[in-house]
């Protein structure tokens, strides 16, 4: 089997471990409520059953609600082992991995302007190159990446603010945008350079980047506040003289 095939044999174990622990613990919970109910109309055949109401006022109610609950988390617990070791591999097999490519446009992702209401008049602008962040990584990877505006629109009152979503399509199958998802990123400086180039601030994307005495992250690694590094044109005129 090469990784190809391992890759989607373990993608579809994962969906059925989330799969399974998901229908167990509902499973849990409505034996629970239906041994709580059984409990609650021996007390009070006659009124209106609720949990609420059975943990309320019937003894020993809650110690049963407690052994299911010990036994959904048994469950989850599990899960959680599982998924962590098939997300693992998944990770390892798509770091060695190159990522598929096709003619057809596949939606790989989509980001919403209200996610950056706090940014006021630049909500757009902010969703777009949030956007335009996973292009960058599709097509650092080897994929034909474009960021597509959609559902354009004004909100209404006072200071009326332009919002719209912004879809990240992309040259590759479905497997490859599982791929895709665990690839590592753009390189963190490169990253930092192309937001200030394209007139955004890095720190609203990720506000724990180092902005303060003794030194920015900028002027660790060479960058100014246009998108360019510092000393770069100079280098490259020594190098061609």
């Amino acid at each position: 089997m090469d990784d190809m095939e391992r890759f989607g044999k373990v993608l579809a174990e994962l969906d059925a471990v989330n799969e399974e622990a998901s229908s167990e613990v509902e499973r849990l919970r409505a034996g629970c409520e239906e041994a709580l109910r059984a409990m609650y109309k021996e007390v009070h055949p006659r009124r209106e059953f609720t949990v609420a109401r059975c943990l309320e006022e019937v003894p020993k109610a809650e110690e049963v609600r407690l052994e299911w609950q010990e036994r959904a988390v048994e469950v989850m617990d599990g899960a959680k082992v599982a998924r962590k070791e098939l997300k693992d591999e998944l990770v390892l097999l798509a770091g060695r991995m190159d990522v598929p490519v096709c003619d057809e446009w596949a939606v790989w992702t989509t980001v919403s302007s209200t996610f950056y209401n706090s940014q006021g008049f630049g909500a757009c602008k902010y969703a777009r190159q949030s956007a335009q962040q996973y292009a960058d990584k599709a097509m650092f990877h080897g994929v034909e990446a474009e960021v597509v505006e959609m559902n354009r629109h004004r909100s209404k009152g006072q200071w009326p603010v332009d919002h719209a979503d912004y879809e990240v399509r992309v040259k590759t199958t479905e497997v490859g945008m599982a791929i895709l998802d665990r690839k590592p990123d753009i390189p963190m400086d490169e990253w930092v350079r192309l937001c200030w180039e394209r007139g955004v601030n890095p720190r609203v994307y990720n506000p724990f980047l180092p902005s303060f005495l003794p030194s920015s992250y900028e002027e660790e690694h060479g960058l100014d506040y246009f998108g360019n590094r510092i000393g770069h044109e100079d280098q490259e005129a020594e190098q061609e003289g």
